[in-house]
C-alpha cells in the first residue's frame, strides 16, 4: 500500500508545486479580476461535478472483474454527458462564467470517472502521470494565452487543459470507443447504485457545504478581516491535506475492492487504521505546530498574527481529517452513505449553530471546529465498526 501511496504523492506533489510555483507569474500577468474569475468558476463546477457522476464513479473501484468495471465506467460517463446536453442551454442563459462552468463539470466529471477505472487497476504510475501532464498543460496554456493576449486567459486555460487531458485520458483508458446514451441502462444502474447515487451524491453536497461552511461564517459573522485570517488558514492546510488525503482513499478503494472489509470478520478492522508510523508522525506534527507561531508569523508577515494563531488548530484538524479516511472510504465500501448523510448534516449544523449563538473568539471558532470535526470522524468510525463487527446491513440504506 506505501508504494502505491508514495506514487501518487509523487504524481500528485508535483503536480501541485508546478501549479503553486506557477502562481508567482502569472500574478503578475493576469489581474485579480481573472482570478476571481477561474476561482468563480472552478466553485460552481466543483458542486456540478458531484451530480454529474452522481458519485457512481466511485463504486467501479469496488466491482468484481474488468467487465463490470468497464461497463459501470462507460454508464457513468454517459450519464455525465446526457446531463451536460440536457443542461448546457441552462449555462448558455446565464452567461459566459456557467458556460465554462459546465464545460469544466464535464472535464472534471470525465477524468474522475476514468480515473476510478484506473483505481480498479491498480495503474497507480499512469495516474500519477496523469497529475502531472494535466498541471503542465493548464500552465502551459494559461503562459500561452497571456502571450497572445486573450482574453480570460487565465480560465481558458484551466478549460482546455481540463477537457485535453479528459480526452487524452479517455483515449488511454477506453481507446475511441463512442459514448452511448442508453437512458434505460443509466436508470437501472442508478438505482443499482443508489446508495451513491441518491445517499452518495446528497451526502457529499452536504459534506462539500460543511467545509465551505466556514469560509462563508467566518467573513458574515466576524467581518472581512477576520476571515481573510481564516482563508490564509484554509489554503495552507487544506492543500496539503487533501493532496496526501486523496491519494491514500485512492490506494484503499483499490485494497478495498480487492479485500472488503467484512461484516462479522472483525479481522477486517485491522485494515481500517493506518500504518502506526503515520498515527505518531501525525500526533507528533499537531503538538509541534502549535510551538512555530513565531515561524509562522515570520514567514507570512506581520499582518497575518492572527492566522498564525489559529494555523496550529487548522492543522489538527487536517490530522484528524485524515486519521478518518480508511472509515470514510468504508463507509462507501459498506454502504453507509444514509448514515454518513445523517453525520455530515448534524456536522453542517454544529457549525452554524457554534457561530450564529456562541459569540465565541476567532480562536475559540477554531477549537471548535476541531471539536466538531472529532465528533464527526468518530461518529463514522463508530458506524463502521458496528457494521462490521456486529453485522448491522440496516444501518446501510443500499
Amino acid at each position: 500500500m506505501f508504494n502505491n501511496v508514495k506514487k501518487l504523492l509523487l504524481g500528485n506533489g508535483l503536480a501541485q508545486a508546478i501549479q503553486f510555483g506557477s502562481i508567482v507569474f502569472l500574478s503578475r500577468i493576469y489581474y485579480p479580476a481573472d482570478f476571481a474569475l477561474l476561482t468563480q468558476a472552478q466553485s460552481i463546477a466543483t458542486i456540478l461535478a458531484v451530480i454529474a457522476t452522481l458519485q457512481m464513479h466511485l463504486s467501479i473501484p469496488l466491482t468484481k472483474g474488468v467487465d463490470e468495471a468497464r461497463n459501470t465506467a462507460r454508464i457513468v460517463e454517459s450519464l455525465s454527458f446526457f446531463l451536460f446536453l440536457v443542461t448546457f442551454p441552462i449555462a448558455i442563459y446565464f452567461g459566459k462564467i456557467y458556460i465554462f462552468a459546465f464545460v469544466l463539470t464535464l472535464a472534471v466529471a470525465v477524468s474522475n470517472t476514468c480515473n476510478s477505472y484506473l483505481v480498479f487497476s491498480g495503474d497507480f504510475g499512469r495516474l500519477s502521470g496523469f497529475y502531472i501532464k494535466r498541471a503542465l498543460l493548464i500552465v502551459g496554456v494559461q503562459f500561452g494565452c497571456a502571450a497572445l493576449s486573450v482574453q480570460d486567459g487565465l480560465l481558458w486555460g484551466a478549460v482546455i487543459g481540463e477537457a485535453a487531458t479528459a480526452l487524452y485520458l479517455r483515449k488511454a483508458t477506453f481507446g475511441f470507443s463512442k459514448i452511448h446514451l442508453g437512458l434505460r441502462a443509466i436508470w437501472e444502474t442508478t438505482l443499482r447504485l443508489r446508495s451513491f447515487s441518491f445517499y452518495g451524491t446528497t451526502q457529499e453536497l452536504t459534506s462539500v457545504a460543511a467545509f465551505y461552511a466556514p469560509l462563508i461564517l467566518f467573513t458574515s459573522t466576524l467581518g472581512a478581516d477576520i476571515g481573510g485570517q481564516y482563508a490564509m488558514v484554509n489554503r495552507l492546510v487544506w492543500g496539503p491535506t487533501i493532496l496526501l488525503t486523496s491519494s491514500i482513499a485512492q490506494v484503499l478503494y483499490h485494497q478495498f475492492g480487492k479485500v472488503p472489509p467484512r461484516r462479522g470478520d472483525s479481522h477486517s478492522l485491522s485494515y481500517l487504521f493506518l500504518d502506526r508510523k503515520i498515527f505518531l508522525a501525525a500526533i507528533l506534527g499537531c503538538l509541534i505546530a502549535f510551538q512555530l507561531e513565531d515561524l509562522y508569523l515570520f514567514v507570512l508577515g506581520g499582518q497575518w498574527g492572527l492566522a498564525s494563531k489559529m494555523l496550529p488548530w487548522g492543522m489538527t484538524w487536517g490530522a484528524v481529517f485524515l486519521m478518518s479516511i480508511p472509515f470514510r472510504v468504508a463507509c462507501r465500501v459498506l454502504h453507509l452513505q444514509k448514515y454518513q448523510l445523517f453525520v455530515d448534516g448534524v456536522t453542517l449544523s454544529s457549525i452554524w449553530l457554534m457561530f450564529t449563538f456562541s459569540g465565541f473568539t476567532p480562536i475559540g471558532m477554531m477549537q471548535g471546529l476541531v471539536g466538531i470535526a472529532f465528533m464527526q470522524n468518530a461518529l463514522l468510525a463508530l458506524a463502521v465498526w458496528l457494521s462490521i463487527r456486529y453485522k448491522a446491513p440496516d444501518m446501510a440504506g443500499a
